[in-house]
């Protein structure tokens, strides 16, 4: 049975951006975005599906000329929507519009340092980051500080959270490396690695007593215990959209589904949820190797699919970075 609607949308509203991160899973990927009426458009479609929250990220989705346009759009069809964010962009008149529509930053750092994070996002990257933080706490614009893990930053995944603390963050955010676009396997942290990371953000995280997220990690809940701390796999509600309306499998896999434009919203989310690449992705029956018999299955169902195709051409292997033993 096909679920009614998607929970949220995520939706890559243009692969333009002003930096070139070393990570970027969106940079070499797609080469056009949707004008304003077309986005409009795909607004209306998802806000048709009554989800709970869009996120909109890119790219840089402030590097849009209409973007506010479409943000105070969205809000008319009653969406509540994020931005993930480089912060370069955010400045006084940004802030205050952000807080005006309600909208919920997620600011990418990607380090607790700025020599770590120059390394990795370019120089100026962390100064134009602080600064935007500052204004968006000014305004009163709920923040989430976010770091995507890798081998350049993985020893300083505890810091992070303690540096979004005290940044004032609503909560922090880690997402280990995927490896689209921009981002090579050799950016990926080792599972050892990995699995010390996430022992030093619980750690940190009972010592601020501060909220933290770990995307695309689901095997990560046989390594936490804090209630601080909450590891997350592939959402079964969730609908991703690349810059012109195609509906994907994952954000950041080239395989498309349909297309909301063309399709309409209910039928884009019927043909996705139909679909036999999506249900080959979901169906956790198919797993091999470890995974097979690990006790995790039912809920972790391999870790991140995503990962394990761009790594193993399968999306039956398990994730490489799970570093529970065989």
């Amino acid at each position: 049975m096909v679920t009614a609607r998607p929970g949220f949308a995520v939706w890559l509203c243009t692969p333009r951006c002003d930096r070139n991160c070393i990570h970027c899973y969106v940079r070499g990927r797609f080469s056009a975005e949707l004008v304003t009426r077309e986005a409009e458009k795909l607004i209306e479609e998802v806000s048709s599906l009554k989800p709970g929250f869009i996120s909109v990220t890119g790219g840089e989705p402030l590097i849009r000329g209409d973007i506010f346009h479409l943000l105070e759009y969205a809000r008319s069809m009653g969406v509540h929507v994020g931005i993930v964010t480089n912060g370069s962009l955010v400045n006084e008149e940004a802030a205050a519009c952000l807080n005006e529509l309600d909208v919920h930053i997620s600011l990418s750092f990607d380090a607790a340092t700025k020599e770590t994070c120059e390394r990795i996002r370019g120089k100026s990257a962390w100064e134009r980051a602080i600064a935007a933080a500052r204004l968006l706490k000014e305004n009163n614009v709920p923040l989430n500080p976010v770091m995507t893990v890798t081998s350049l930053n993985v020893h300083e995944a505890g810091d992070f959270v303690r540096f979004s603390a005290d940044l004032g963050g609503d909560h922090a955010s880690l997402i280990p490396l995927i490896p689209s676009g921009n981002a090579g396997v050799n950016l990926m942290p080792t599972p050892s690695s990995l699995a010390s990371a996430i022992r030093s953000v619980e750690e940190a995280a009972e010592e601020c007593g501060f909220y933290v997220s770990i995307w695309c990690t689901p095997f990560a809940q046989a390594l936490v215990s804090s209630h601080y701390v909450h590891p997350g796999g592939c959402s079964d509600l969730s609908m991703d959209l690349d810059p012109l309306g195609n509906v994907l499998l994952c954000d950041v896999l080239d395989f498309k589904l349909g297309n909301i434009l063309e399709d309409g919203g209910k039928q884009a989310w019927r043909k996705m949820r139909s679909s036999q690449l999506y249900r080959e992705f979901k169906d956790a029956s198919r797993l091999t190797g470890k995974c097979r018999e690990c006790p995790l299955k039912p809920t972790c169902r391999g870790g991140c699919k995503a990962r394990a195709y761009l790594t193993h051409a399968s999306f039956s292997a398990p994730d490489p970075l799970c570093p529970l033993p065989t």
